[in-house]
Order: structure tokens, then sequence, then C-alpha cells
């Protein structure tokens, strides 16, 4: 029910929105690896796709939305955006370059050696090759990765994130895209809920020229003496 129709977690917060990911999955992985006959009465005991109707939720329908699409539905000149108490990336960033955020990339891991279906497997090996810049080793973390997959997927990523302007209805976000490569720019109008934000309805956020202009600062200053 946290999971809106954009594919994202309901509140203002990206991190909060990998991190209720990494929570599904951890109950999808516990399920994955769940037998009847692994008890001494198995008939004492339902089978997965009994009680929620499909048998690997690795595969159901809204955790792989939450896993693939909504980092690339908000992605802004390559930037994950900061919304609420998510922290800002500093700096100069090349928009043609997608910025790895660790949580999002354990999602599409995890989600690439356990799923079931070809085609989202297919859909997840490009995004981690565009995320890994063709080498998706180079930049696997975690415990799961040591203990429950081989090598990742190589080959060829694609040039640049997408260039379309999009729109998250239930999320309350909009973000206006323009240029290409190094020149593209970005204009995000934040709505919607508050929650982990700032009471700010329809704030703005500009990308130009690989630099942030105008961001959210989200509550991790709010209180401060730079605040007040």
């Amino acid at each position: 029910n946290v999971i809106g129709r954009d594919g994202g977690y309901y509140e203002n917060s990206e991190m909060y929105s990998y991190f209720s990911g990494t929570l599904f999955q951890d109950i999808a992985e516990l399920l994955y690896h769940y037998d009847p006959r692994k008890y001494d009465s198995p008939g004492d005991y339902p089978r997965v796709e009994e009680v929620i109707g499909i048998r690997n939720v690795f595969d159901h329908p809204r955790l792989v939305r939450l896993c693939m699409e909504y980092a690339e539905l908000i992605r802004a000149c390559g930037r994950i955006p900061s919304y609420g108490n998510t922290n800002a990336l500093q700096g100069y960033w090349r928009p043609s370059k997608r910025q790895v955020v660790p949580s999002h990339w354990s999602l599409l891991e995890r989600l690439y050696f356990r799923s079931e279906q070809a085609d989202i497997r297919k859909q997840a090996e490009a995004l981690l090759l565009d995320l890994s810049d063709g080498d998706a080793d180079r930049v696997r973390r975690g415990h799961w990765a040591l203990f429950n997959t081989t090598s990742g997927p190589a080959g060829a990523d694609r040039e640049e994130p997408q260039a379309l302007s999009s729109f998250a209805g239930h999320k309350g976000v909009v973000v206006l895209r323009s240029g290409a490569g190094d020149h593209a720019r970005a204009l995000i109008v934040r709505g919607g809920s508050n929650l982990l934000a700032q009471d700010d309805q329809l704030s703005l956020y500009l990308y130009d020229k690989g630099r942030t202009v105008i961001e959210d600062v989200g509550y991790n200053l709010a209180g401060s003496h730079e605040i007040g």
C-alpha cells in the first residue's frame, strides 16, 4: 500500500524510497527460500502462491517498478534529486553520467539475480550496465552479493539518461528536461505529500551545466543555526 502508482514510495524522501525497497526485498528473500517440504509435516504449511498469489515475490509488479522504474522517472541531469532528508549531491556532476545510489544498486542487483522472468532480468541488466558504465562487477557491494551472486553483467551501456520530461502524479513531482549530453538541464517542480520534506509546496529544483542551481535543503538542516 505504500508504493504508489508511479512505482515509488509515498514519502518525499528518495532515501526512504530505496530503503523501503530493501525491506520488501528482504521479505521476498525469505519467501524465496521458503518451502513447506523442508518441514516434517509439509501439509500443515501453505505455499507462497496460495497466500499472495505469486510464487516468486521478486516478480511482483509493484516491487519490480520500485526497483527499476522510479529512479529513472525522477532522474535529472544524471542526478538523483534530493527530496526531504536525502543529502544533495555536491559540486559538478557530468549530466550524461548516471549517479549511483548504493541502495538503488542493491535493489537492481537482487532483482537481476532473483527474478524468474526473462523480460525483467533483461531490463534490470540494462540498468545495471548503465549505472556501472558497462562493468557491473566494478560497483558491486554488500554482503548479499558476496554470498548470493555470480559475476554481474558486462557489455555496452546506453549513452545517457533519458531526455524526455516525466510526470509522477502520485508523488507530485514533475521533471522538465531539455538539451542533451553535457549540455542537458532540468527543472523540477515538487508538490504532493510533504512527509520528510520542507513545508513548501511547489518548490523548484534547477540543474544546469552539471551543477545544482536550486535544490531543497531538506529537514537535515532545519532547526540548525543556519536555518533557524
